[in-house]
């Protein structure tokens, strides 16, 4: 109670053409900190300690301290949540795809919510709420989807700071703030919802298969939205079906179908105001971080779809751009709310 809870970020930004040859590692090269990174890996995804020995070998398209590019005065800012114990390192694809088509990206952990946060005077955390239980994710995603809509907003607070020149940064102060969108994936597609709705200074959001958690006045949402889902977690009766199949309580039967009508009333909502509904056949949860172009094990092992993972990413980045290129950028748009032969395995949904 005496304490401040900190919070981790890191920005991308496009660049010029670089001669520069030293791509920045994606995990932290001391030996100490990328320990911390494995064993914690280890234990969340149920696998061998040393099946993560050769991350620290992973690089990254990007660079530390190089000039932002001058082929725009400003840039627009996507903000990035990440899912429920996992962490922003599970995003960097997604952030260095939008970097490279012009968007300043800023991803942050939601500390004590993460696999592991590495901070720079060697603090490590993890995670400090049980979620993992249909109860405790009922119980507590209004208490935690506030703490997490409450960091994008200070997030955003901090952004507005530095844009007007209270601190001076060579980067922060290319920030179009007049055109700022939010993605976020499983509690974290909760929160790019929430904030959505709860920011002025937000536009434009995307939910990566993810968990809606506040009910408050959401059908009064009239600002761009996209749910992006793998096929089976568009059928919230086939997932309550599941669910009882467990022998799970009638008590929480009724909450978690209450919950699954939420949704589709949100969901449904959403897409009469400017929003979409679209599933990428083959994907599983996990397909929308870049854990599928890690390794083709997580695809055996079930943790990610049959898809391939190269093709899953492609997918998400390439609708994620597109939907920010249109509703932040004015950009028309080719793919949104219609089939395309180029990428069969997404259907959208009216």
């Amino acid at each position: 109670k005496h304490d401040k809870r900190e919070l981790m970020a890191q920005t991308w930004y496009p660049i010029e053409n670089t001669n520069n040859k030293n791509k920045k590692s994606l995990y932290p090269k001391d030996k100490k900190m990328f320990n911390e990174y494995k064993q914690a890996l280890s234990k969340a995804l149920r696998v061998p300690v040393f099946t993560f020995d050769y991350w620290k070998y992973i690089k990254t398209n990007s660079y530390d301290n190089v000039a932002i590019s001058n082929s725009e005065d400003k840039y627009p800012l996507v903000i990035i949540s990440h899912g429920y114990g996992t962490m922003k390192e599970l995003h960097v694809s997604q952030a260095e795809n939008l970097a490279s088509h012009g968007y300043i990206v800023l991803a942050l952990d939601h500390t004590y919510c993460t696999i592991v946060t590495t901070f720079p005077n060697g603090l490590v955390t993890n995670t400090k709420l049980d979620m993992y239980s249909d109860e405790k994710f009922l119980d507590n995603k209004e208490y935690l989807g506030d703490i997490w809509t409450k960091d994008i907003n200070f997030i955003l607070k901090q952004i507005i700071k530095l844009d007007s020149g209270f601190i001076k940064s060579n980067v922060t102060d290319r920030i179009d703030t007049d055109n700022i969108g939010i993605m976020g994936h499983s509690f974290g597609a909760g929160t790019s919802l929430n904030a959505t709705y709860k920011e002025k200074n937000i536009k434009a959001g995307i939910c990566m298969d993810g968990g809606i958690y506040n009910e408050d006045n959401i059908n009064e949402l009239d600002k761009p939205i996209m749910f992006m889902t793998t096929t089976d977690s568009l059928w919230f009766e086939e997932n309550l079906k599941n669910r009882k199949q467990d022998n799970i309580s009638k008590s929480l039967g009724n909450r978690l179908a209450k919950y699954y009508e939420m949704q589709y009333e949100i969901i449904n909502n959403a897409k009469e105001n400017s929003g979409y509904l679209l599933s990428i056949e083959g994907t599983r949860h996990h397909n929308f971080t870049d854990i599928q172009i890690y390794s083709k094990i997580f695809s055996v092992i079930g943790f990610t779809g049959k898809i391939n993972g190269r093709r899953s990413n492609d997918i998400v980045n390439t609708y994620t751009l597109e939907f920010f290129n249109k509703y932040l950028k004015g950009k028309e748009s080719i793919l949104l709310g219609r089939y395309n032969d180029r990428y069969p395995e997404v259907e959208f949904y009216k």
